[in-house]
């Protein structure tokens, strides 16, 4: 006969003991909020620093004297161009970099410009991209009495080019053509053009400051 097989003695059921579990959960909770006191503290600890911190800087920050704010409707609030002002902050401090540190402008004649009302600046152009008509908008916003922002008018060819062109119309640029260049006169605002048109990108580098006979002839009459 095969043996039998023993029986294993039945395991006994646990009991909880109701009191116990309750002591249980009543010490997790003040762990928990011993933890989040601890926190807590090292938050307002923290903060006071900081606020600390910030007291010892706040009169360095007054005695420096802070960049000029832009003066202008077109950097106030956003015009029919596209011009967007939050784009324009966001921007600022490379340009000014750029303007300052990079290519080291040196501005000059920004006095005869007029404090209000409208004005026609009329430049050479050099190389593919429009760097000068960067650097002309950030110095006349950084050294001109006034602070005015200059609306340069760009070719069609850099106006539909992706990226920068919406980035140009973002900070200023207009697309260049006589109806649009009209509107910003009558509206009073400083307009900067580059008659030279495209012959002038595509300068020889020993020509980059040399005249090039103009393209166009309508900032005459746009003056006039």
């Amino acid at each position: 006969m095969p043996p039998r097989k023993r029986r294993r003695p039945p395991t006994p059921s646990a009991r909880v003991n109701p009191v116990a579990a309750r002591a249980a959960r009543i010490r997790q909770a003040r762990r928990r909020a011993s933890a989040h006191g601890a926190v807590a503290s090292i938050v307002r600890e923290a903060q006071a620093a900081l606020d600390a911190r910030a007291q010892r800087i706040e009169p360095r920050a007054a005695a420096r004297p802070p960049s000029p704010a832009p003066h202008s409707d077109c950097m106030q609030t956003a015009d029919r161009f596209g011009c967007d002002p939050e784009f324009a902050a966001r921007a600022r401090p490379l340009l000014e970099f750029l303007y300052r540190r990079y290519f080291r402008v040196d501005l000059q004649g920004v006095s005869h410009l007029p404090r209000q009302g409208p004005a026609l600046l009329v430049a050479n152009h050099a190389g593919a991209l429009p760097y000068d008509s960067l650097m002309v908008t950030t110095g006349v916003q950084l050294e001109h009495a006034g602070h005015r922002i200059v609306r340069p008018l760009i070719e069609d060819e850099l106006w539909h080019l992706p990226f920068l062109g919406v980035a140009l119309r973002r900070l200023g640029a207009v697309r260049a053509n006589p109806e649009n260049a009209e509107r910003l006169i009558a509206g009073g605002q400083l307009v900067a053009v580059f008659p030279e048109g495209t012959p002038g990108r595509i300068k020889r580098f020993r020509d980059r400051y040399r005249l090039l006979r103009f393209g166009r002839g309508g900032f005459v009459k746009l003056a006039l």
